[in-house]
């Protein structure tokens, strides 16, 4: 019986804490003229194909992000901030806001940034031709944004050759010998980030066999693209 007493305490315990902070404004230190980061969300537009990034991992390279989220929808540490006053010098609203978080004021600079990662990131991947769009919509009196960036693939670029250019016969032997674990292969997407990878890959197995100054900054890899087509012809130069 006690141990359900102590139970039903705690829970009113916890209701009234939650009561507590969601009765201030989460709009409280936003500052008229601008808008609270309300949501952002990211809009797959051609969803039946096999997308290089999803939606989750796209979310990386936002620039801009709303505060954090918990149980089911509480901004807890943006609500711990709103509980402070306006004067900063009184130590509980100095407490509080350590505690908490201020709250994300919409940067449509940041916004614009986070649109040219987004488009970076895709052409690296392969999908040069993506596009990358932004909606927003805003509540002038509750002072709130939602922005929701659609995102387009189109087609990507595949590497149609590759070709060696390494003058130095003994390592051109050494480096073509580990071809078996090259990541970029004939017909596979032109990721500029596998390519990365088997510059370094290439660097760490020179190393591993003597050439200890080797790096990948030696290795550099040219693109030829036909005007309108999708075909890349690879070169790879030492």
């Amino acid at each position: 019986m006690k141990q359900k007493s102590n139970y039903i305490l705690v829970k009113m315990l916890v209701a009234a804490c939650v009561m507590l902070l969601t009765a201030c404004s989460t709009t409280k230190h936003v500052p008229e003229g601008k808008y609270l980061l309300d949501d952002v969300k990211i809009n797959i537009t051609d969803k039946d194909k096999d997308t290089p990034l999803k939606s989750a991992e796209m979310m990386n390279y936002l620039r801009q992000i709303p505060n954090h989220k918990v149980l089911g929808g509480l901004r807890l540490q943006l609500a711990f901030y709103n509980l402070s006053g306006k004067d900063s010098t009184n130590w509980f609203n100095k407490w509080v806001r350590r505690v908490g978080s201020a709250p994300v004021i919409y940067d449509p600079s940041l916004t614009e940034a986070s649109v040219k990662q987004l488009s970076t990131a895709l052409a690296n991947k392969g999908y040069m031709n993506s596009t990358v769009t932004v909606d927003t919509l805003g509540n002038i009196d509750k002072k709130r944004m939602k922005v929701t960036y659609n995102v387009t693939f189109g087609q990507p670029h595949y590497v149609s050759s590759i070709s060696y250019n390494i003058p130095n016969d003994t390592l051109r032997e050494l480096i073509l010998a580990d071809s078996a674990q090259f990541l970029v292969k004939q017909n596979s997407v032109f990721d500029r980030n596998l390519l990365d990878e088997e510059r370094q890959g290439i660097s760490e197995r020179l190393r591993s066999k003597g050439y200890f100054a080797f790096n990948k900054e030696y290795i550099i890899c040219t693109a030829d693209t036909a005007k309108k087509k999708k075909n890349v012809n690879l070169t790879m130069n030492l």
